[in-house]
């Protein structure tokens, strides 16, 4: 059977890790995540590219790239920064909170301050899914945040976050890269029918199947005609 062309691109982003930190804050209140370059070298060590991601449990957020519009949270949702943009979180639209030092990323990644999640995965030589993302997609389960899959996989983070138990960190960083796979698939659901371009493609019937080939195989000499045949 044919892989349509979304698997085939997920299967050569290659999210290599994932680091879950709880926060638990009362407004007024805002924290202001560096980028990459920061995080980086503390969180996920040699990785090329990373995935910022925020899940809501209670109550609800703002979040907003720096210099961006703030984008409403609530219990359920998960925003994702695509491109681990600096951004800010906090209880009111335009708080700004003090630069992080750098013994901040120390203490969160020993387990001492709250801090939020990280996906890596590989940028080079060229990765079409990265190019094409927008750089902040939220995502949330449309009716029941509690019976939707979204909300299932937040309840099974937040229980092996706390649990502590032997092979935790596997089963959380899986858990991560179900929740941003998910979250591309709502975005490509609800993008526009005039839509155009690399992601509007994977819907179509024609065109994906044309992607899924391409991607699946490289070396092939193909042609228009010989994709039309195919």
């Amino acid at each position: 059977m044919l892989a349509d062309a979304l698997s085939d691109v997920l299967r050569t982003v290659r999210l290599t890790g994932a680091a879950f930190f709880d926060v638990v804050a009362k407004a007024p209140w805002v924290a202001e995540q560096p980028g990459p370059e920061m995080i980086l070298p503390k969180i996920l060590p040699g990785a090329e590219h990373m995935i910022a991601y925020h899940v809501v449990t209670e109550g609800r957020c703002f979040a907003s790239i720096i210099g961006g519009e703030p984008i409403a949270v609530k219990a359920g949702e998960v925003i994702v920064f695509t491109r681990g943009d600096p951004h800010v979180m906090s209880s009111s639209p335009g708080m700004r909170a003090d630069p992080f030092a750098p013994g901040v990323i120390d203490a969160a990644t020993r387990g001492q301050l709250p801090f939020c999640g990280f996906l890596a995965c590989d940028a080079q030589p060229f990765n079409p899914l990265l190019e094409n993302l927008p750089p902040v997609i939220k995502a949330g389960d449309p009716k029941d945040s509690n019976t939707g899959w979204v909300g299932q996989m937040v309840r099974q983070a937040m229980m092996e976050s706390a649990d502590k138990r032997a092979g935790g960190e596997s089963v959380l960083a899986k858990l991560s890269e179900l929740m941003f796979i998910e979250v591309v698939r709502r975005h490509l659901e609800v993008l526009p029918p005039e839509q155009t371009g690399w992601l509007a493609g994977l819907r179509d019937p024609f065109i994906g199947k044309a992607l899924s080939l391409l991607h699946g195989w490289p070396v092939q000499n193909w042609t228009i005609e010989e994709l039309a045949k195919q």
